[in-house]
């Protein structure tokens, strides 16, 4: 069970550090690294429930956090369109 676990748990931290530039840094996956951890401590070696609900509960955070949706930067003045220019032919 436990090698299961650790490839499931290795799956999950490589989709949070997919792209994780473009979307929200390493802030998830540091986060999913810890629930990684408390998760595997809390199954494994701590044999402690509320460890391991706790480490699952933060691996959907960071999931959630990951997939939310950036606030977008404002656009420039005029939308980045030359409206007010003339076109000569």
């Amino acid at each position: 069970m436990l090698p299961l676990m650790i490839a499931s748990l290795l799956l999950s931290l490589a989709m949070l550090g997919y792209r994780a530039g473009d979307r929200h840094g390493p802030g998830p996956l540091l986060l999913g690294c810890a629930a990684a951890g408390a998760i595997l401590g809390g199954r494994f070696f701590l044999d402690i429930p509320p460890v391991t609900y706790g480490g699952t509960a933060l691996l959907v955070a960071a999931s959630v956090w990951n997939a939310w949706p950036r606030k977008q930067t404002a656009a420039p003045a005029g939308g980045g369109h030359d409206h007010d220019k003339e076109v000569s032919s």
